[in-house]
């Protein structure tokens, strides 16, 4: 059980005694049952909102188990290289997009200049 829906059970608890609060009052006068029903209908609308927390809540729930179960795919090939070496090789005609540069933050200038210049000719065409 979500606690979601433990509020929606609460509030469609509420509803009834709201309404039951207001069958009484309009043994009394009409007016004495409005107030029970306006509540009453804030309560409804509050439960229908937490029912659907609740069922978002299991559907995302059931994705993140498919997800997990589910064996990773492979990347789509990117080159002709890639298909034919499993993977380990790219080509220069490859259409594989470029990674983001990531911890780079952390690196002083002098290691960020070192960095700098090694990607700089990562994708170059030479043999070395």
């Amino acid at each position: 059980m979500t606690p979601a829906l433990r509020t929606a059970r609460t509030c469609t608890a509420a509803v009834v005694l709201c309404l039951g609060t207001a069958i009484y009052g309009a043994t009394i006068s009409y007016w004495l049952a409005l107030p029970g029903l306006y509540v009453g209908a804030i309560a409804w609308w509050c439960a229908s909102r937490a029912r659907a927390d609740h069922r978002r809540i299991l559907a995302r729930h059931g994705q993140e188990q498919r997800a997990a179960a589910a064996p990773a795919e492979p990347p789509p090939p990117c080159c002709q290289f890639w298909v034919h070496s499993d993977g380990e090789v790219h080509g220069p005609g490859c259409r594989r997009p470029v990674l983001p540069r990531r911890d780079t933050y952390r690196l002083d200038d002098a290691d960020r200049r070192a960095f700098e210049e090694i990607t700089a000719h990562h994708n170059d065409r030479s043999a070395s």
